[in-house]
């Protein structure tokens, strides 16, 4: 968002606000970068990202309808509970859950539209339990983003 919003700045109040929205972003991550540089020897902004890939992409969020378009950790699931149990390093866990993800989907091209849908309709309802006007509410508030 800060990028675009720099974009934006830029094209609107010239170059000097987008220019300091954007490097005010970039010193903002750098510690984090850095920090990660010497960890990992890889400046990444994040170790997450298969983690959450794994946890939406499963045959779990597939098959119960209560999980449709959901996340669930991939750690709580026994077919990756084993795979994933013993890897410390933040960067070979994340490429691991990342490759499991991946293999679901590769051998289960067909739930891909599926995933998809669920997640969409998911993202439409954002608070299934609560009925009336609520998830419409919740909907307008962060819809428009």
């Amino acid at each position: 968002m800060a990028g675009i919003e720099a974009l934006h700045l830029t094209w609107r109040a010239g170059w000097k606000r987008g220019f300091l929205l954007g490097t005010g972003f970039v010193l903002m991550l750098c510690p984090w970068l850095v920090r990660n540089y010497f960890v990992f020897s890889r400046p990444l902004l994040s170790t997450q990202g298969g983690e959450v890939f794994l946890g939406a992409n499963n045959s779990y969020v597939v098959q119960v309808p209560t999980h449709h378009g959901d996340w669930v950790s991939p750690t709580g699931l026994p077919e990756y509970r084993d795979k994933l149990k013993g890897v410390q390093n933040e960067v070979t866990l994340d490429n691991l859950q990342y490759r499991l993800a991946l293999d679901f989907l590769r051998k289960n091209p067909r739930v891909i539209p599926l995933l998809i849908f669920y997640k969409l309709q998911r993202w439409l309802t954002p608070i299934t339990e609560t009925g009336g006007l609520v998830p419409l509410l919740v909907l307008i508030s962060y819809g428009p983003l």
